[in-house]
């Protein structure tokens, strides 16, 4: 027994019991005056031997009458001692929130209502603390018992359920309920649970019913009207919930609207704002958002990546709208190319690129013809093509094609001479283009006629005096639209192998690029962009699988070098006659160790991420690779990767779309096992089955047998 603390084990014989009722039945064992007696102590016990289950001992132990003083004090250590945060995970964070809501349900309507003093901070804190649906719970339960809510105890539930996405409602009635004369929503505790209530989330999972009466510009009008003044965080945060349910072109004018009345947008928000734009696929709202940076402070070459990439993004949602798994795509490089050249150096892009850029930019400017060579790229058009409905003046145009002309500076002789004397770049290939038919007969693509001319008209209105360096965004975007425009697949073979040539030259040579640098700032960006293409061709499966392997080899080496490191370091502080035994072994071992701190494992190419496995699964389903899913997801799970909805919603489609009922339902319930809930791609991608009724009939059939395992497991325990 401990002199100092007599009492500290006094609660053991009671925490031996698992369950609430198994306690209470061990208590109920006492008479009457022993538990009176017993029970302080008893409690304090578990407060120290166990705090994680001291609320099911004060839940266990409630009669007789606990002093109500006595059950305040351990409320108020429940709610500071992290009891629900230690949670490991939502499910167990909800299970933990239940068992307190249980015992709190149990104080406040068995007790009377001033027998236990409830502070204010006691129900502020449960309200942070528990989950959401508890909370929700807790708080109608002090409204029907007509618990008086302070103030701040009204702001800590509403902030609660304004940082959901499913009881936003519940938080704006709650500030809407709050006095006027006593409240300044531009204070900072109101002014954050109204961001937070302004910043939704595109909910189009099975709960979306239960937010549907919140309108997030409804709100907004309100506390205006109420006297809350619009900051940039607040501005952000809605331009956001505009741009994620579907209303872009609202949030581009919005975004024109608080910047007009005093609202100083910063770089985050712009850049929500013309993803938004660019969402609308319409050049009149990007031109909007570009002409927004402006008021936004945006450093130019942000501005321009953005339009850059507006090009991109636009070619990629029209490839995906109009099918083209099989057909060349918008041909969009050389375009882009000339709009880059016109405000980017060329070095740091030739550096990456194979083909010649001074080349293809004298391509361009010559236009195809019948007497060209075939090699010449098809999808290079005219200029008065390219500014049809742009440039309506002859004298305008005359001054493009002459600064065009110009455009051909010593730099880009000097680039010319550095191809012809690299052999190597020299392979035979087609090149970015493809032998087909001529321009004029090829398929024409709405990009060429819209965002292209737009862009390349917004960049000639800079024509800087000096040339102005890319960053590694820069270089990326020009990279992606360099090898979605591969259609070949000899070409995107070979591009890969002088790509991968590329980042394995700059691992022995550090003068060179820091290709370990574009490879960290972009992630698995480029190399998802070559698995993606060629995805797109089923002859180049293999090849697809060979990128990921490079990839995942990279990722065993960086991170076996860190097991090695650790192994060595174990080594060397060996004792005893095992260490003497290997003392010649060890002081090899000992220098590499050395070496291997002063030279960390740098890694050539990128981890893959989940965007790679589900690009990857997606086109093995195109190409009828089933058998390879499951292993797929197998190495995910050992690199500790997990699929998101999108992966699983493609591993669904592929089995639907193969009409194997079965997998469809297995892979669907796997989803809701992972924590992801149906979405509409999901029921999209359902209803491709042709016996749905057969699908639902299994599902059902593979609950019921799900619950009738896990309780014989139960009962086995």
């Amino acid at each position: 027994m401990n002199p100092v603390r007599p009492w500290e084990k006094d609660s053991e014989w009671l925490l031996e019991h698992d369950t609430v009722s198994a306690m209470h039945s061990a208590w109920n064992e006492l008479d009457e005056q022993a538990r009176r007696v017993q029970w302080p102590s008893v409690m304090i016990s578990a407060m120290r031997q166990s705090p994680q289950r001291a609320h099911i001992v004060l839940e266990a132990t409630l009669s007789p009458q606990t002093p109500g003083y006595a059950i305040h004090d351990v409320l108020v250590f429940l709610s500071q001692t992290q009891f629900l945060a230690s949670a490991r995970d939502s499910q167990e964070k909800i299970l933990k929130s239940e068992e307190m809501m249980r015992l709190l349900r149990k104080i406040i309507t068995e007790f009377p209502k001033t027998y236990v003093l409830f502070p204010q901070r006691v129900f502020g804190l449960c309200a942070k603390a528990l989950a959401t649906e508890q909370a929700l719970e807790l708080y109608n339960l002090l409204r029907e018992s007509n618990f008086p809510l302070q103030l701040n105890t009204l702001c800590q539930f509403a902030s609660k359920f304004a940082r959901s996405t499913t009881r936003k409602n519940v938080a704006f009635e709650i500030l809407r309920g709050l006095p006027d004369g006593e409240v300044n929503l531009n204070n900072a505790r109101e002014s954050s649970i109204i961001t937070s209530l302004l910043h939704c989330t595109a909910s189009q999972n099975l709960g979306e019913e239960m937010q549907a009466d919140f309108d997030a510009k409804e709100a907004l009008l309100y506390f205006v009207g109420r006297g809350f003044s619009i900051n940039v965080i607040a501005a952000t945060a809605f331009l956001n919930t505009l741009c994620r349910s579907g209303e872009a072109e609202e949030a581009v004018r919005l975004a024109w609207l608080f910047s007009e009345s005093g609202v100083k947008l910063d770089k985050k928000a712009w850049r929500i704002a013309f993803r938004g734009a660019k969402s609308t696929r319409k050049v009149d709202y990007i031109a909007k958002g570009l002409d927004l940076a402006n008021e936004a402070g945006v450093p130019l070459v942000d501005v321009l990546n953005n339009a850059l990439h507006s090009i991109y993004a636009l070619s990629e949602s029209e490839r995906r709208e109009k099918g083209s798994r099989h057909k060349p795509g918008p041909p969009i490089f050389v375009p882009m190319l000339r709009i880059y050249a016109k405000v980017f150096e060329l070095q740091p892009l030739q550096w990456w690129l194979s083909d010649s850029i001074p080349l293809l930019l004298a391509e361009n400017d010559a236009g195809p013809s019948e007497q060209q060579p075939q090699h010449l790229l098809p999808q290079l058009h005219e200029r008065e093509q390219l500014h049809e409905g742009e440039l309506h003046e002859g004298e305008q145009l005359q001054e493009e094609e002459q600064a065009q002309q110009e455009e051909l500076t010593p730099e880009e002789q000097k680039l010319q001479e550095q191809q012809q004397a690299q052999p190597q770049l020299h392979q035979q290939k087609q090149g970015i283009s493809h032998k087909g038919n001529s321009g004029a007969a090829r398929r024409r693509w709405g990009v060429e006629s819209t965002i292209i001319p737009f862009i390349d008209k917004t960049f000639s209105g800079f024509r800087p005096t000096t040339k102005l360096q890319p960053s590694l965004t820069t270089i990326a975007i020009m990279l992606r639209a360099y090898i979605r425009s591969l259609q070949n697949p000899y070409d995107l073979t070979t591009c890969y192998a002088f790509f991968k040539a590329r980042l394995e030259e700059q691992g022995r040579d550090t003068s060179l690029p820091s290709a370990s640098r574009l490879v960290m700032d972009q992630a698995s960006l480029i190399h998802d962009t070559f698995i993606l293409s060629m995805t797109d061709h089923r002859d180049l499966s293999r090849s697809a699988l060979e990128i990921f392997g490079d990839m995942l080899k990279d990722h065993k080496r960086v991170t076996g070098s860190h097991a090695n490191q650790n192994d060595d370091h174990n080594d060397s502080s060996n004792t005893g006659t095992a260490q003497n035994d290997r003392k010649v072994d060890n002081e090899k071992r000992s220098d590499k160790f050395s070496a291997s701190k002063q030279s960390p494992v740098i890694p050539i190419h990128p981890s893959p991420s989940v965007m790679t496995f589900t690009i990857l699964l997606r086109g093995l389903m195109k190409s009828h690779s089933y058998f390879l899913v499951d292993h797929f997801l197998e190495v995910m799970r050992e690199l500790g990767i997990h699929p998101n909805q999108v992966t699983w919603n493609a591993i669904v489609r592929g089995h639907a779309i193969r009409q194997n009922v079965r997998r469809t339902v297995m892979a669907m319930q796997d989803m809701e096992a992972a924590g992801h809930k149906p979405d509409v791609h999901t029921f999209k991608a359902f209803q491709v089955l042709k016996e749905q009724d057969k699908a639902l009939k299994l599902m059902e059939k593979m609950i019921e047998m799900n619950a009738r395992e896990a309780g014989l497991g139960v009962d086995d325990l």
